[in-house]
């Protein structure tokens, strides 16, 4: 893609697609005789193909979708994690139906619920390789002092 100004494609529908020509996807339609034919003279007057010759035809004629609102954020102060067990009943109700199959975790880990307004909304995990992470630290408050956030560690045996 050398050459070409950033921002001018973007990836949509598993593939990149000019902006100005969003991604189509293929549907099939039976259409009367008399249609199709009156789209093949369209299209030989306008030298498209039937699929050109309906998008052409039918542009501007819809308005475009109303662009959904973004979901409000999480406010941070209204959710908490509590440390659990991987045999907790509800980290594992909740593991279960993760989209991702569970295969348990190798060394080191903790498991946490997340509480949204004290309501139990999911579960995160973590494994050694996440134990420094200062963006993850600094915004949940873990212990600043690495000498505790070991202790921490290495007193959970899961």
């Amino acid at each position: 893609m050398t050459g070409t100004p950033k921002g001018h494609r973007s990836r949509a529908g598993g593939r990149f697609a000019e902006e100005a020509k969003p991604p189509a996807k293929p549907v099939l339609v039976y259409l009367p005789e008399p249609l199709v034919e009156r789209l093949d003279a369209y299209g030989r007057q306008n030298g498209t193909g039937r699929g050109r010759s309906i998008t052409n035809l039918l542009e501007n004629l819809l308005p475009p979708p109303t662009p959904l609102a973004p979901p409000p954020r999480a406010e941070k102060n209204l959710v908490h994690l509590e440390l659990v067990r991987r045999s907790d009943p509800l980290y594992q109700q909740f593991r279960s139906r993760h989209y991702i199959p569970d295969h348990g975790l190798v060394g080191q880990q903790l498991q946490y619920l997340v509480f949204y307004r004290g309501e139990v909304v999911g579960v995160i995990g973590g494994a050694s390789a996440v134990f420094t992470s200062q963006a993850r630290d600094e915004y949940w408050g873990f212990a600043e002092d690495r000498n505790t956030q070991k202790e921490i560690e290495n007193e959970i045996e899961w």
